[in-house]
């Protein structure tokens, strides 16, 4: 580590707030860049369900932050879409948690406290284990959002309009926490609650 990497270090330390203020501002900061990520969208042909990249941000959180602090931010970006927020994609707010992708976005609350605790384990300690939990993640909450969307349009077509398509996405965004996450744990260890390395093979 170069001595400009250390003396920067040393003072973000010294700037931080108290331990309530921080795991406050983590909350709060997760919640926005849900919010953000809501925005990275595509629409799906003949789905009502866009690709968003909401997953990444919430399952990572969840590894960064832990079960608490992660779950607690979701559900702050869920209140403020339910409180009329445009927070959703498409710049949706109360409507979205009463339409088609209402399973969708209520499973990220479930998704978030699975993660965070799986991630106190082994599973976090390498890439590969990052990248296997965040498919788990992935699959529970398009399970879980297709239930919801067989409400709506039928239970025949759930599989080509809500978990098809999302396939190839969850697996390219597993692929993306994973490099979050480990990017996070080598140079921002201090200020998450990260530990450890994260190497490629399992440990």
């Amino acid at each position: 580590m170069s001595e400009a990497t250390r003396t920067f270090k040393q003072r973000l330390a010294s700037w931080m707030p108290s331990t309530t203020a921080r795991d406050v501002m983590h909350g709060c900061v997760a919640a926005a860049c849900m919010a953000l990520a809501a925005n990275v969208s595509m629409r799906i042909p003949n789905s009502p369900v866009p690709v968003t990249g909401q997953t990444v941000v919430v399952i990572a959180s969840a590894i960064l932050l832990g079960p608490t602090k992660a779950t607690a931010s979701v559900i702050l970006y869920l209140l403020a879409g339910a409180l009329g927020a445009p927070v959703f994609a498409g710049g949706a707010s109360t409507t979205a948690l009463a339409g088609p992708t209402a399973g969708y976005l209520i499973a990220f609350i479930p998704a978030a406290w699975f993660v965070g605790h799986a991630s106190t384990r082994a599973w976090t300690r390498s890439m590969i284990g990052t990248i296997g939990l965040a498919l788990m993640a992935h699959a529970g909450i398009l399970l879980a959002g297709s239930l919801t969307l067989g409400l709506f349009i039928g239970m025949t077509s759930v599989w080509t309009c809500g978990i098809a398509p999302f396939i190839t996405g969850s697996v390219v965004k597993s692929v993306l926490v994973g490099s979050i996450a480990c990017s996070f744990r080598s140079r921002f260890a201090r200020y998450t609650r990260f530990t450890g390395d994260c190497s490629y093979g399992p440990r």
